[in-house]
């Protein structure tokens, strides 16, 4: 159920922050409600997954603040919502394969100077390949 619920969110945010470099963050919100109700309920370390989507989510608002907004609001709570159905480790795999991923885009499009270093490249769909990748590869 958590992937199903993941993977629905991510998707939809891939394509909303493809086409209006937007992210609807209700869908994020509730997605991530319904991920930690459910490892409260299942027995889980419920405060655990908590801290988890909790320190995610202050770790890209911070990055946020820090890099003038390079990094959006919609990916802390995106990342939030991941942590709150991965937990610690799965969640910083993916926040890796995310990065790692934008990086093997960024670059080419830097070195053939198509692209200038202002240029704003949406991180959900980079999020939404590596969880595919993580979660079922």
């Amino acid at each position: 159920m958590e992937k199903v619920l993941l993977m629905m969110g991510l998707g939809v945010s891939a394509l909303q922050d493809l086409r209006w470099k937007k992210v609807w963050l209700p869908l994020l919100w509730g997605i991530t409600a319904i991920l930690l109700l459910r490892n409260f309920h299942v027995g889980r370390n419920g405060i655990s997954w908590f801290l988890c989507a909790l320190v995610f989510i202050s770790f890209f608002l911070a990055a946020n603040r820090m890099s003038g907004g390079q990094i959006g609001v919609g990916d802390a709570f995106l990342f939030g919502m991941t942590a709150s159905g991965l937990g610690w480790r799965g969640n910083c795999l993916l926040v890796y394969v995310t990065f790692l991923l934008a990086f093997v885009v960024a670059l080419p499009l830097a070195v053939l100077r198509k692209r200038g270093r202002k240029y704003e490249m949406p991180l959900s769909p980079f999020a939404f390949l590596a969880f595919l990748l993580v979660a079922f590869g």
